[in-house]
């Protein structure tokens, strides 16, 4: 994924850690960061590919 590719409401899926620091605000570091790969059905709730 490129910086081209990100626009406002382009959603992402981020991998991190879960390691934060205790300063406000919280700082932290993403592993990985790609495209959200899933569409959501807002009738049921449930997560499809």
């Amino acid at each position: 994924m490129n910086a081209e590719d990100l626009k406002e409401g382009t959603e992402i899926s981020v991998l991190h850690s879960g390691a934060f620091t205790m300063s406000l605000p919280p700082q932290g570091n993403a592993l990985e960061i790609s495209p959200w790969r899933y569409q959501r059905e807002a009738a049921d709730g449930q997560v499809t590919e």
